[in-house]
């Protein structure tokens, strides 16, 4: 016996009219055999409920409402050659499959394989080649929209962070004996001549020092006048970020659901979920607009 088989680690949407091609295609290859074909659909409904039932009609009958979602299913085509006694079958499996460790009680987990049973291997790799065609477009991505989010997530972070001043310490300048690269130049002047300094000498280098010293705490006040670290600075940066943050993970949590059953309540279940991603983007994307363009016009104001 023939068996391939082949896994989809991706969320999916299984529309009414995508499933009715992958059966129409599971069929038109098991009619190669010209033997009675059987269809079989094991549903898991939430709450850990199974039934199964033996038409396409049925499946797309049930209700698919609220305590009763579809969470995963199981389709098998087969025919049996009697005269042989030989068997062709195809499984393709939607979500947690029954029976294993990975049923739990709501399918959060996306999955998605085919098997293909036969003592034909060439009809058996000609009908998983057709079938895949019909069950990859049911595939969806959610990775472009977990990496934008990332990003958008470490602009803000770091764009709060370089409100708290961390460093103080202003660009262009050597820290050593608070002297800048300049100072330094004159200091190697004067010890390159290989004598001790003398008074008026020394007296400049400190000059030097208590100058940077000055500016240096200039530059800090300017600092702390632009950008004040208090309780009420702090949240005027922080809020927009958790809005941003809190908007996200209920998006990844709610808003890109793993498996979709797409006919009866769940069509319109569906389309709110779409709503709600659509705009809950615009919310954090609005927010971080907002707070770039008050950042500049608050830096164009402090440096006027």
């Amino acid at each position: 016996m023939k068996q391939i088989h082949k896994e989809y680690p991706s969320p999916f949407v299984l529309e009414a009219t995508k499933l009715t091609g992958i059966v129409d295609a599971l069929h038109a290859r098991l009619s190669d055999h010209q033997q009675p074909i059987r269809d079989s659909f094991e549903v898991i409904l939430s709450g850990n409920r199974r039934e199964e039932v033996t038409t396409l009609d049925a499946l797309l009958a049930l209700q698919n409402k609220k305590g009763m979602r579809l969470e995963g299913m199981i389709l098998t085509c087969s025919s049996k050659e009697a005269s042989a006694g030989t068997d062709h079958a195809v499984e393709v499996v939607f979500g947690p499959k029954p029976g294993t460790d990975q049923a739990p009680a709501r399918a959060t987990t996306p999955g998605l394989a085919i098997t293909v049973r036969s003592n034909e291997a060439a009809w058996a790799v000609r009908t998983l080649s057709e079938v895949e065609e019909q069950v990859e477009r049911t595939l969806v991505s959610h990775t472009t929209p977990r990496l934008c989010f990332g990003a958008i997530l470490v602009i803000g972070l770091l764009f709060v962070l370089s409100k708290l001043h961390i460093v103080h310490e202003p660009s262009g300048q050597s820290w050593s004996m608070w002297l800048r690269s300049t100072d330094l130049d004159r200091v190697q002047q004067i010890v390159d001549q290989g004598r001790t300094i003398t008074d008026e000498e020394m007296r400049e280098v400190v000059t030097r020092q208590l100058r940077t010293l000055v500016e240096y705490r200039k530059d800090l006040q300017t600092y702390d006048a632009s950008i004040s670290t208090s309780p009420k600075s702090l949240l005027y940066f922080a809020v927009p970020f958790l809005l941003v943050f809190g908007c996200g993970v209920y998006l990844f949590a709610r808003c890109y659901p793993m498996a979709v059953f797409k006919w009866g309540d769940e069509i319109a279940r569906y389309e709110a979920v779409l709503q709600q991603r659509k705009l809950l983007w615009q919310i954090i994307i609005g927010v971080m607009i907002v707070g770039v363009c008050a950042n500049l016009v608050s830096a164009a104001i402090l440096s006027g």
